[in-house]
Order: structure tokens, then sequence, then C-alpha cells
């Protein structure tokens, strides 16, 4: 994820549940402090910066993904930011499976950048076919153009990537 290299990015960032509880991982280059703020009941819990590129990480102590926000401290202020990689997948396995077998004639509902509501956050999901690619990310002045900031998650059939990036 730091040297963007990474085409899997949903196995490294957003949530996941193991044995010792729910692990959130996030990528906010350049910044010092993020912590996690949960929604239901306001808790903050800081992050512990596992690298200095700006890699961090936080154990809750449960045993299921809360609904959460970053708290992200820059030097102008404090930002609260929802997580793009805790938001599912918007192709279900059927479409993807149609889409290899070409018989997916709505697909172009879904490729592209589509303004929309997912779990009540606005946003905007980003979706394309790049069978060849090692990874995709999407850049624009929202992220200053930075590669690293929003990598694209693959789809595990299809070659399609996509990312749903809230708040955009």
């Amino acid at each position: 994820v730091v040297y963007s290299e990474e085409g899997s990015p949903k196995d490294i960032l957003g949530p996941r549940v193991t044995e010792s509880g729910v692990l959130i991982q996030c990528y906010f280059p350049d910044k010092q402090k993020v912590s996690v703020k949960t929604l239901a009941d306001g808790n903050v819990y800081p992050m512990t910066m596992e690298d200095d590129a700006g890699f961090f990480a936080c154990l809750l102590e449960t045993n299921e993904i809360p609904e959460y926000v970053f708290v992200v401290e820059e030097e102008d202020g404090v930002s609260e930011v929802y997580d793009p990689y805790a938001f599912p997948s918007q192709i279900s396995l059927e479409e993807e499976q149609k889409f290899t077998n070409g018989i997916c004639y709505d697909i172009y509902e879904k490729l592209g950048a589509h303004p929309m509501k997912l779990n009540g956050v606005d946003g905007v999901y980003f979706a394309v076919w790049a069978p060849n690619a090692d990874r995709v990310s999407v850049v624009g002045n929202f992220n200053n153009w930075d590669g690293r900031r929003h990598p694209m998650r693959k789809l595990d059939y299809s070659g399609i990537y996509e990312l749903f990036i809230p708040g955009k």
C-alpha cells in the first residue's frame, strides 16, 4: 500500500474480524495522528502508526464490525472521514459471473462513476474493467492526485476494479 504495489487493498485496508477483535487498518500519507470513532457510542480509539509513511492500525475489543469514521488530525484542524474499504461490493458474484460469460447486459449501470448513497452515506462509486492491470486507483483533486490514497479493490474473477469513495 505504502509503495503503490498492492493489487488487492481490501486484503489489508479496512475492517476485519480476527480472533482478538476487530482489526481496522488505514493509510493516510503524511498524517501523524488518526483515530477510530465508533458512531453508535462516539468512543474514540487512537490508532498506532505502523509505518512512518502513514499506515495506521487499531484493534477493537469486539467481535462485530461497528459503524465508524476515521478522525484525522491535520495542521489546519480535525476531519472525520468514512473508510472506503468498509463498504460492500456493489457488483454481486452473479453479476460478475454473467459479465465474464458475456451476458451481463446491464453492466453499464455499474461501470464508470456513479454518485450514490450507500448505507446512508453520500459518495461516488467507481468501477472499471482492467483485466491486465496490476492495480488501479481513483485519483483527482480530492486526494491530491495521489494514487496511493484510493487504490481500488479487484473483484475475484472478472478483472473489474471497484471502490466507493464516501463524501466525494
